[in-house]
């Protein structure tokens, strides 16, 4: 079986009489090591080390997951692993009579076998190692979303605190839906039901009107982004805002979606936003913001009794500035 071993860098490490590795034998200490595995995961483990030498002795720790190889031997290999590497022992090596370490990317239902052992930075081993043996959880089972599991009314809370109760009801069955209430309006925006169970919103181009004080008016559906300058702007054109995924049929996170702009940078949308696009005269070009808070992203939704949704718009404000390179173009 292939060996993976795994960074463990544990100060202390046992030194062993029966590894010929240097030191002579009163230069061994009698240290015995111990080992403990705790908090394991489908992907980790948390291991603690201890031993009842000085707090100077030091040692060192490994994992790898060939548990045939027997804990002499896989010290053995290790030591002159790290003798090849050309690594300045002195400085991996860890000094303290107990120590914890973290264990990541493992993988699911797996044994590994963790050791630690005196090693002393001329490369002798000395004491009685540890060794434990232990199992990564097994990876849970999720079941993929329905399209009907996310027909009906709900509630979604952005990480803002902000909540919104929504209704997503069928466009194409099996295949896309409408949903409304976002940022407190009727408006219906455009979501898709996707291979995985995941539901997507996506940009919605919504209807034209006139204001009072600004003339024509393009709505638009979009997802936003805060820029390096430390400001919110909205990103425009056709795309995935974000994505939402059930953990049971009552409750699911949206989460934003990773969007290349013009300029090739990449940015993640945090948040939804409902924005109007003036068309003519002296604010041409310059978009509305409005009044209605939205859920910012990442967001939870959680299934709820039917409600009415409100179907006013708030009232625009100012324009907040210039539309970018990469804007949606007037119709």
């Amino acid at each position: 079986m292939h060996q993976h071993a795994w960074l463990l860098q544990f100060s202390h490490l046992l030194a062993i009489k029966s590894l010929k590795t240097g030191g002579s034998e009163e230069e061994t200490p009698a240290v015995i090591f111990k080992a403990k595995a705790s908090d394991i995961t489908t992907n980790g483990a948390v291991l603690t080390i201890t031993h009842d030498g000085t707090k100077d002795d030091t040692f060192y720790g490994f994992c790898y997951d060939d548990t045939a190889t027997g804990t002499d031997d896989a010290i053995a290999k290790k030591v002159a692993e790290l003798k090849a590497s050309g690594k300045k022992l002195s400085d991996i090596v860890f000094k303290g009579t107990s120590y914890k370490h973290t264990l990541n990317n493992l993988e699911p239902e797996k044994t590994y076998k963790y050791v630690a052992f005196g090693l002393k930075a001329d490369g002798a081993v000395y004491g009685t190692p540890a060794a434990v043996t232990f199992t990564t959880e097994k990876e849970p089972e999720v079941t993929k979303a329905t399209y009907e599991d996310w027909l009906g009314t709900w509630t979604i809370t952005g990480n803002n605190g902000v909540a919104n109760k929504v209704v997503i009801e069928s466009n194409v069955t099996g295949q896309s839906y409408f949903i409304s209430g976002l940022q407190s309006f009727s408006d219906k925006i455009n979501c898709n039901y996707n291979e995985d169970g995941s539901l997507s919103i996506i940009t919605t181009d919504l209807e034209d009107y006139t204001d009072d004080t600004y003339g024509p008016i393009d709505v638009w559906f979009l997802g936003n982004y805060l820029n390096s300058d430390g400001n919110t702007y909205s990103i425009t054109g056709n795309y995935t805002i974000c994505y939402g995924v059930m953990s049971d049929k009552d409750n699911a996170t949206f989460t934003g979606n990773s969007i290349t702009l013009s300029d090739n940078v990449t940015v993640e949308v945090i948040g939804l936003e409902c924005i109007g696009l003036i068309l003519e005269g002296e604010y041409a070009g310059y978009v509305l913001t409005y009044l209605n808070e939205s859920p910012s992203l990442p967001a939870q939704m959680t299934r709820t009794a039917a409600a009415a949704v409100k179907s006013t718009m708030a009232a625009p404000r100012m324009p907040a500035g210039k539309v970018t390179a990469n804007a949606v173009a007037a119709k």
